[in-house]
């Protein structure tokens, strides 16, 4: 059996996905360089693809790998193979200079004792029908990009970035799941919706303005201008390409332990020389204080960390992630 005939195999033994969304996902988006694979005497245990996704990111957009498809043969689990995949995922990675990997979790625990942390959040609300009708309207997919990318930069410092053809390939794979998208606007807001008759896809915009829809009424959306659920999470790959890819609050020169117990190329000291627009990150014989490698990641996403004396070096951020897959 073929590389690409095993990993569809891994697939779709391993999700509940339509044989369409399978399909197209194989088509559309696989590629073989872009697959890590785990073998045992040359079948393929484990597997995980990294599709490159555009994350506005400190005043750059960035082209960084997103997670998807992770999985492990149903025999195979339990056995300690997919903590190998990580590994050997990021070591993929830290050859290339990667700063961080993201994905967003199906299960969260697994995750967490890999390393991964928490870097975006939602929320989620239950819409309740008011009477005050919302205009509708399908919408093509070159509308629905740049509403998505203005929408999310008035809003965020550090957030998900669509480009026209990646829209056009999302757009071509709600078509083939028998997704619509439709606009909808009231009092001078606007949400698009994407949704089937099974379920809602994907919510983007004031969701406020989806109490003047009777149809939605009672219904859950997820609610990215909500904070108080964890969304998608990262890995850190390598803590001088973070560094290296921030923008500071201050000049300032810093000498610190990255302490990382989950994947340990981390483990470094380091020197960040800060001068107006000019980073300098070297490696540090000595250290004035120790900062995880999660707290590092968390840090460059805009959160705080008690007692950390990075916190007033790193710009406070509104961060979201809108994709799954």
């Amino acid at each position: 059996m073929s590389k690409k005939s095993q990993l569809i195999n891994l697939y779709t033994t391993s999700f509940s996905d339509s044989p369409q969304y399978i399909d197209n996902f194989f088509t559309q988006y696989y590629e073989s360089k872009n697959a890590v694979s785990f073998t045992e005497n040359g079948l393929i245990v484990s597997a995980l693809h990294l599709l490159p996704k555009n994350l506005f990111f400190h005043g750059k957009i960035w082209r960084l790998p997103f997670m998807v498809g992770a999985a492990t043969l149903a025999e195979y689990r339990n056995k300690g193979y997919f903590s190998k995949l990580i590994n050997k995922t990021l070591n993929r990675l830290n050859s290339t200079n990667t700063p961080f990997v993201m994905l967003y979790p199906s299960n969260r625990e697994v995750y967490e004792k890999l390393g991964f942390v928490n870097v975006t959040f939602c929320g989620n609300k239950t819409i309740k029908y008011d009477g005050n009708e919302a205009i509708s309207r399908p919408i093509a997919h070159e509308e629905i990009a740049m509403f998505f990318n203005t929408y999310l930069r008035k809003r965020y410092q550090i957030c998900q970035y669509r480009p026209l053809k990646e829209a056009q390939k999302i757009f071509e794979r709600w078509a083939v799941e028998d997704i619509n998208v439709k606009m909808y606007s009231l009092n001078g807001k606007s949400c698009y919706v994407a949704k089937s008759d099974r379920e809602i896809e994907e919510v983007v915009g004031d969701v406020d303005v989806l109490n003047g829809v009777k149809e939605f009424d009672g219904q859950q959306v997820e609610d990215f201008n909500a904070f108080d659920q964890p969304y998608t999470m990262a890995c850190l790959v390598s803590p001088y390409k973070l560094l290296k890819s921030i923008s500071y609050t201050r000049d300032g020169e810093f000498f610190f332990k990255v302490k990382d117990d989950f994947y340990a190329p981390n483990n470094v000291s380091i020197s960040l020389k800060i001068h107006k627009k000019s980073i300098v990150v070297t490696p540090s014989s000595k250290y004035d204080f120790v900062v995880t490698g999660q707290d590092l990641l968390r840090l460059s996403f805009g959160q705080t960390i008690a007692d950390c004396p990075l916190n007033n070096v790193f710009k406070p951020s509104r961060a979201v992630f809108v994709d799954k897959y």
